[in-house]
């Protein structure tokens, strides 16, 4: 289990914001995630970490690289630690995120086989965003919402760029993403029908490895 505060070890590798989200993730009571391009940081596999990293910072060494990776798979500890209990984990991934091969065909198939996975755990929930949805107002850009134990807590959301992210704790903003989420949940596969979504892509990645 991870000491309480562990990513301060990272603090010369990771900026401000990256440590506040994990600070916030540690304390989370749920987690409701929506992503286009890519498996969120929570459920990626080291291998898919490690060519997510390298694309987004082409100038840092090897070590530097499986340091980050180092961060982001201790990161998901939170989802299986038992005290205090882990956050209730929602993620909605766009079927362009399970498209792109980040990494490969064979690295694509097994991330796949590992979003599959979670769906044991009684705290994550995977489903996903079809293109035959159609157009929907999240198109904007992904978002991570987060609530927390104190009532008083109105929560927060996550979002970022390239150089920064922004952490909205207005209630008019929370709103906001409050019907982003309520909109996504109409559009999305169920958790079943997402497991079968994945299961065909999985497979289809699959038979690509095997043309090579």
């Amino acid at each position: 289990m991870n000491e309480r505060g562990w990513w301060q070890k990272y603090a010369g590798l990771i900026g401000s914001e990256y440590a506040d989200l994990i600070g916030l993730e540690a304390e989370a009571r749920t987690i409701r995630t929506y992503e286009q391009e890519l498996v969120p940081g929570l459920l990626q596999t080291p291998d898919y970490a490690r060519a997510v990293v390298r694309a987004s910072r082409p100038t840092d060494t090897t070590e530097e690289i499986d340091r980050r990776v180092e961060i982001r798979i201790e990161r998901q500890e939170v989802l299986t630690r038992a005290d205090p209990p882990p956050p209730r984990v929602n993620v909605v991934l766009s079927e362009g995120a399970l498209r792109r091969p980040v990494g490969g065909p064979d690295l694509m198939r097994k991330q796949l086989e590992y979003l599959m996975r979670p769906r044991d755990r009684a705290n994550v929930t995977v489903q996903v965003l079809p293109f035959d949805a159609g157009v929907h107002p999240s198109m904007v850009g992904p978002f991570t919402a987060m609530t927390f134990s104190d009532p008083g807590d109105l929560g927060v959301v996550y979002v970022e760029n390239a150089t920064s992210a922004l952490f909205l704790e207005e209630p008019g903003e929370l709103r906001v993403y409050e019907e982003l989420w309520s909109t996504l949940q109409a559009s999305t596969l169920s958790a079943d029908d997402s497991q079968t979504f994945l299961k065909s892509t999985s497979f289809g990645y699959r038979i690509k490895e095997g043309m090579k």
